[in-house]
Formats: C-alpha cells, sequence, structure tokens
C-alpha cells in the first residue's frame, strides 16, 4: 500500500507541475506573434515555354499579426539562369508586391524565391513559387535568360 501512495503521488506532482497553466497567452519559449510573414497570393504553378514571360504576374502579401505592410523589401530570386538576377520590390499599401516572372532556359520546373527584409537588410520570411516550363517548338523562339541590367 505504501508503493502504491508514493506512485500515486509521484504521478499526481508530475502532472501539476508539468501541467500547469500559463497566465501568459501566446507562445511560449519567447515566440512571438507579430513575426513578419510573407504569403503567395497568386501567380503559382503556371506553364510556359522556356524564355517567355508568365501570362500572370507572381504577387506576394506581407503582414504582422495578420495586418497587411506597406514599405517592405521582397527580393525576387529565380532559379537557373535567372538566379544572378536580384529584383527588390517595395510592398504596396495594400502589403503586396507583384514579379512579372520570365521563365530561364531549363525545361521542366523552375522555382521563385520571394524573400521579405527588414529596413537593415536582414531576412524576415519567404515563400516559393514553382512554375513549369515546356520545349520551344521548332522555328525562332525567345531568350530563355533575362539579360542582367549593366551600370552605365
Amino acid at each position: 500500500m505504501y508503493k502504491n501512495l508514493i506512485a500515486l503521488l509521484s504521478i499526481a506532482s508530475v502532472l501539476f507541475y508539468g501541467c500547469s497553466k500559463s497566465n501568459q497567452p501566446g507562445p511560449k519559449g519567447g515566440g512571438t506573434t507579430d513575426a513578419v510573414k510573407i504569403e503567395l497570393v497568386s501567380g503559382d504553378k503556371q506553364t510556359d515555354t522556356i524564355g517567355r514571360t508568365l501570362a500572370n504576374f507572381i504577387t506576394v502579401k506581407v503582414s504582422v499579426a495578420g495586418v497587411a505592410k506597406a514599405g517592405y523589401q521582397v527580393q525576387f530570386l529565380g532559379s537557373g539562369c535567372n538566379s544572378d538576377r536580384v529584383d527588390k520590390y517595395p510592398t504596396a499599401a495594400d502589403g503586396t508586391a507583384s514579379y512579372n516572372w520570365s521563365l530561364a532556359g531549363d525545361v521542366g520546373t523552375q522555382t521563385l524565391k520571394m524573400i521579405v527584409f527588414d529596413s537593415q537588410n536582414k531576412k524576415l520570411d519567404s515563400v516559393t513559387a514553382t512554375s513549369t516550363a515546356l520545349a520551344p517548338v521548332a522555328g525562332w523562339h525567345f531568350s530563355a535568360c533575362t539579360p542582367l541590367q549593366l551600370p552605365r
């Protein structure tokens, strides 16, 4: 009986101390609900020929605690031969930024990564869109890589 009492007290103390509720709402361990988030709004999973500009812009939305935020810089980073390009655009008043994606020269799945930065150029969050690039038919077709803008 004495062993049963000790076991019962041990279980009760583990449950009492291990499952106590915090009087602070929100995530535990120093987490925050005010983190900057970027989400893909439209333009994902399109298909076109290599070198072509997709029919629909890729649009992302930046928010903090569910509220759209303007003025954040969003970097759009393509794959393949377009991975050299670094295009950054600020978010508008509705928290969105859009990009007119031209496909690289790789047939198959291509990716476009969108990264949101703070004013100190610190990466805060990212999201990735994909598209399917098709081989061109015989004859003339568009260049498969977007030329870089060279300084004058």
